[in-house]
């Protein structure tokens, strides 16, 4: 079992594994383009990151606030004992709440701070015009669809794809666009790297996965509360994240290996479109 848009943690590479999969690559001059306006583009990101440890501290300091109000509820204590533990508890798990509040603030106003900055959207005008150069390069299809997918990194265990995230993630896929579109009997799918054809006899399925995912962007020129998106229940945390009930895992066979691709739910009907198969719901 391989990942199109997954990496094996374990792979000295480190690159997707669908890079092998790839028939018809970009111009040199448009990647390389693409690869510095994406070079700057992730350092101007980087500045509204903040460090491992004040993430391990938020989430400590959450953690604590809730095991304290969630045993100070349920003590089944009488009231002396109950004023008692309150002196020292009650204090405890306020600042522990104060904490992980000010903390999570100071997170998102940096993240905030950083993408409204003027160095920031410079670097990301830059970088969407050399993603149109490198489309271009390719000459792809006018009737080529933009579509989320899901990009991760995975261990493998046996016949099963396990997702993993290093280090402190809030979220462990990373959805971004790439294109895809029809060629006769063939599903191509287009990003940045090349394209990659996938025969429709060599689908196997489109199932539905019924789990709850974490997604860092929201890629739509529509809002997520709007036509045609609000019936995939899709909503936003304190965070900034975007969550959804489910997703689509998308298998085909090639080149004699299975092959996993991975998208948000509220791609599928683009996918079911080009296909010409039904997600099954089980």
């Amino acid at each position: 079992m391989k990942a199109v848009f997954g990496t094996n943690i374990k792979s000295p590479e480190s690159k997707p594994d669908g890079l092998a999969l790839i028939t018809r690559r970009p111009g040199e001059a448009a990647y390389s383009q693409y690869t510095k306006a994406a070079q700057q583009l992730e350092a101007e990101r980087s500045k509204g990151r903040v460090s491992p440890w004040m993430l391990y501290l938020q989430y400590f300091a959450y953690l604590i606030s809730v095991f304290l109000f969630y045993n100070l509820l349920h003590a089944g204590l009488s009231s002396p004992e109950l004023y008692d533990r309150l002196r020292f508890l009650f204090p405890l798990a306020i600042v522990c709440s104060i904490a992980a509040i000010m903390l999570s603030v100071i997170t998102w106003r940096k993240k905030k701070t950083a993408k409204e900055s003027e160095a920031y959207l410079m670097a990301a005008r830059e970088t969407q015009g050399a993603i149109r150069q490198v489309y271009a390069s390719m000459e792809l299809p006018q009737n080529a669809v933009p579509m989320d997918v899901f990009y991760y990194g995975y261990k493998a265990k046996k016949d099963k794809l396990v997702p993993y995230a290093k280090g402190v993630s809030m979220y462990v896929y990373d959805n971004k666009v790439v294109r895809v579109y029809r060629q006769a009997d063939t599903l191509c799918i287009a990003d940045k790297e090349g394209v990659i054809p996938v025969s429709l006899q060599e689908i196997s399925s489109i199932k539905t996965i019924k789990r709850t995912v974490a997604l860092p962007h929201w890629n739509k020129t529509v809002s997520f509360q709007l036509d045609p998106y609000k019936q995939f229940r899709i909503s936003q945390n304190s965070y900034g994240f975007y969550s959804i009930p489910r997703y689509q895992r998308m298998t085909f066979l090639k080149n004699g290996e299975t092959w996993e691709l991975l998208f948000p739910n509220y791609e599928l009907p683009i996918m079911e479109k080009l296909t010409g198969m039904r997600a099954d719901q089980k």
